[in-house]
C-alpha cells in the first residue's frame, strides 16, 4: 500500500502512546510505502522540530531518508486543488504523482 502522510498525521504517529502509532510501526516493518517530496520532507523537519525538538526531527528525517520503503517523488504538475490551505497542495500533488492509494490527513479539505 502506498501512502502520503500529512505532517500532522506523521507527527502524532511518532509517540508509542498515540492511536496513530501503528502507521509508524507499519513503515518500520516494511508493510507500507510512504511517498514524499523534498517539500514535504522540509515541512516534516520544521514541524517535528517545533513540537519535539531538533534531535527528534533529525532522527526522523534520517530514518525517512534511509529506509527502503520511503519513495522520493518528483512532482512536475501542480493541481492546486485545495484553495482553503494552498500549502497542503504539495500532499495532493505527491499522492497523484506517486500513485498513492491513500492520502492520510486530519484536515477536512
Amino acid at each position: 500500500m502506498r501512502l502520503v502522510l500529512d505532517t500532522k498525521v506523521l507527527l502524532v504517529s511518532i509517540s508509542s502512546n498515540s492511536k496513530y502509532h501503528w502507521l509508524l510501526q507499519k513503515l518500520l516493518n516494511g508493510d507500507i510505502v510512504i511517498c514524499v517530496t523534498n517539500e514535504i520532507l522540509a515541512e516534516y523537519e520544521e514541524i517535528v522540530s517545533q513540537h519535539m525538538g531538533r534531535i527528534a526531527s533529525d532522527s526522523l528525517l534520517g530514518l525517512l531518508e534511509n529506509i527502503e520503503n520511503v519513495e522520493f517523488i518528483n512532482t512536475y504538475f501542480h493541481f492546486n486543488l485545495i484553495s482553503k490551505d494552498p500549502d497542503d497542495n504539495k500532499f495532493v500533488d505527491c499522492a497523484v504523482a506517486g500513485r498513492a492509494n491513500y492520502l492520510i490527513s486530519h484536515d477536512k479539505h
